[in-house]
């Protein structure tokens, strides 16, 4: 029996390196993904390649957290993958997703960090 069918909402889908990925979502040989991309462009890469496209404002405008809560109850989005440094800080309050069971694929250990000091993300 595999398992169940999941939705990923992929925030910033026209990033470097995202065509990529969601071509290794389609080919992950163990379940059906579903893939919702968001983006503050009409020219975004994932408006082609996901199952679902929808503009939303920069991870750094106010309106981004609504807007990507909307997106994730009108498509039912299991998973948020944030592509997008400029994301991150605005998802960090995202944690309203949990109660209703969704993820977003983040520490908030890594989120903390990140708003404090950059390029801890590249050190070794």
């Amino acid at each position: 029996m595999s398992p169940r069918p999941i939705t990923v909402l992929v925030s910033a889908s026209g990033s470097p390196g995202t065509a990529a990925l969601l071509r290794a979502f389609r080919e992950n040989g163990e379940r059906e993904v579903r893939l919702v991309g968001t983006d503050l462009s009409e020219r975004s890469v994932g408006r082609h390649l996901c199952d679902a496209f929808h503009l939303v404002p920069s991870g750094s405008d106010p309106g981004f957290v609504d807007a990507v809560l909307d997106v994730v109850a009108r498509e039912s989005v299991d998973v948020v993958l944030p592509q997008s440094s400029f994301d991150l800080e605005g998802l960090e309050s995202a944690v309203q997703l949990q109660p209703e069971g969704r993820r977003v694929l983040s520490s908030r250990e890594f989120l903390a960090g990140y708003r404090i000091r950059p390029g801890m993300i590249f050190e070794p």
